[in-house]
């Protein structure tokens, strides 16, 4: 989608990452986005106190919380990435939402302008890209001035990557260009700050407890439940 591809170009001033809806309805939006997601794979949907908790604060660092970028962490099969994807789609829904007011309400403008005068309106909360760390790792030039990207499971790509002599640290790099540019970046991941900084180091460990917030998602894998 068009839309999804702003990049750090738009971003240079940007502020803080805010959706313009209020925390009740975001929160109710995220609970129907990950139940849809949790029955896409044929597991029971359990609404649990947790859950609640973990989507109350997801919804608060939507609206706009006191950091830049969001860490999502816990044990295997904790609901991260079920998550990270029910984001995905209560944001998607938000943006369309906005579309669509913006025709209702001033449907000439829409007409002359078409899609500038969308992007505009929704260049303030960009669309979310979801990546893993190992499409990343790959390659990080298509997806490093992303406006709004997920790194889904951060660890489990290779530290480094050769090419044809030249060793490089990829997911530092990334993390390091968002950093510097300010760029929101929401992170899932089985390692905690220990593990991060034996991997990524001190430097990058020292950055994501600056500019991100961090939540443990505690409960135990979904996945094992009868």
């Amino acid at each position: 989608m068009r839309l999804a591809l702003t990049t750090v170009e738009s971003a240079t001033t940007y502020r803080r990452y805010s959706l313009p809806v209020g925390q009740e309805e975001l929160e109710s939006l995220l609970m129907r986005s990950y139940e849809m997601q949790v029955k896409s794979t044929c597991l029971a949907f359990a609404g649990e106190a947790e859950l609640s908790s973990y989507i109350g604060k997801i919804a608060g660092w939507l609206r706009g919380g006191k950091r830049n970028s969001l860490v999502l962490f816990g044990r295997v099969g904790a609901g991260k990435s079920t998550m990270l994807r029910s984001i995905q789609k209560a944001v998607d829904a938000i943006r369309a939402s906005a579309a669509a007011e913006l025709k209702r309400t001033n449907p000439a403008f829409f007409d002359n302008y078409g899609l500038q005068a969308e992007y505009e309106s929704l260049a303030k909360f960009p669309a979310l890209l979801v990546v893993s760390a190992i499409e990343l790792a790959r390659d990080i030039d298509p997806y490093k001035t992303q406006a709004f990207l997920a790194v889904d499971d951060l660890g489990c790509e290779p530290a480094t990557k050769n090419d044809y002599g030249t060793v490089s640290a990829p997911m530092v790099d990334l993390l390091m260009f968002r950093y510097e540019h300010k760029l929101p970046t929401i992170i899932t991941t089985n390692l905690d700050s220990t593990d991060i900084e034996k991997r990524y180091g001190e430097r990058i460990m020292d950055r994501l407890a600056e500019d991100y917030d961090w939540l443990g998602f505690t409960n135990p894998s979904y996945r094992r439940k009868k």
